[in-house]
């Protein structure tokens, strides 16, 4: 397998991140840095997936990498709502759905323009049951 991971062949990585389900977890990583498509929601889900130290992507120049800065258990929650304010929807989405973000922009976020970033907030398990309790009595009233 080290072999395999090592080959400069991008597909060759990918498909053995995506078929090995102990693929070593510098491969991962590189493969979702290289672009993993679809697959990136399940690599990075793998409990072999390395977390540590990915709060330095927060500044990246590419959305895709800012995501992964959530992904760190380590990242402050002053980084995580800075993330929230992040111009690309996908970066403020992953931190709407991370428990650090701040309750009050939590809330904010509800209001997002995007209906993406406004249901990663609601699936926040740090939303206060009172904002629960307005979702679920809004759409009620939508379905009524």
């Amino acid at each position: 397998m080290g072999r395999l991971a090592r080959d400069d062949d991008h597909v060759v990585r990918l498909l053995l991140a995506e078929h090995h389900q102990e693929a070593p977890a510098d491969l991962l990583l590189r493969v979702v840095l290289d672009g993993a498509g679809y697959s990136e929601g399940e690599l990075t889900g793998r409990p072999h997936f390395p977390r540590a130290g990915l709060v330095r992507f927060a500044g990246s120049p590419h959305p895709a990498e800012r995501t992964l800065a959530v992904l760190d258990l380590r990242t402050p929650a002053d980084v995580i709502d800075r993330l929230s304010h992040d111009e690309a929807w996908s970066v403020r989405a992953t931190a709407a759905r991370d428990p650090r973000l701040p309750v009050a922009r939590l809330l904010a976020l509800l209001e997002d323009a995007d209906g993406q970033v406004t249901f990663s907030a609601a699936a926040n398990p740090a939303l206060p049951v009172e904002a629960m309790a307005r979702l679920v009595q809004s759409a009620e009233v939508m379905h009524a």
